[in-house]
């Protein structure tokens, strides 16, 4: 088994043609089939950042995340669509009996994750999903009374 590597990334500083030099943040990131693909940020510019121990310092926060999904185990999901399909497999399986869910609340479930919850945040990472964004957009359904909204929520709150 290999070890995970922790990536630092390296800085360059280019010049522009028009305004100052800027700091840009290089990183490789590892998608699902193995292949490394180079991703680049500017950081700043260098009046903001004067030297490179201060860019390093913004980008900090940054190399965290680079790093969970670089160390992040190949089970996890990672998009909220993988999440949902393991969700059903194991919770809203129709033929297995549940303590937890009868089989009218698992077919409610399901139909809710299909066309509603999948569609609008399907292709979102996990970690790219926040409250307040869920909160947005079930303001914003018209066509729903508040008990299914609240119903959706609590859903998608199951399925994390």
């Amino acid at each position: 088994m290999k070890r995970p590597r922790y990536q630092h990334g390296f800085f360059s500083r280019h010049a522009r043609k028009k305004g100052p030099s800027v700091w840009v943040y290089r990183w490789r990131e590892i998608g699902p089939s193995g292949e490394s693909k180079m991703r680049s940020l500017v950081v700043g510019t260098v009046k903001q950042y004067p030297t490179e121990t201060s860019a390093w310092k913004a980008v900090e926060m940054l190399r965290f995340d680079i790093n969970y999904q670089t160390l992040r185990p190949d089970a996890v999901p990672e998009k909220f669509r993988q999440l949902s399909e393991h969700y059903q497999m194991v919770e809203l399986d129709l033929e297995k009996p549940s303590e937890r869910k009868g089989h009218q609340t698992k077919q409610l479930y399901e139909t809710y994750l299909r066309t509603r919850i999948v569609p609008r945040w399907g292709d979102y990472r996990v970690r790219e999903i926040k409250a307040a964004a869920v909160e947005r957009w079930l303001g914003s359904i018209d066509d729903l009374s508040n008990s299914s909204k609240s119903k959706l929520k609590a859903i998608m709150s199951d399925v994390y």
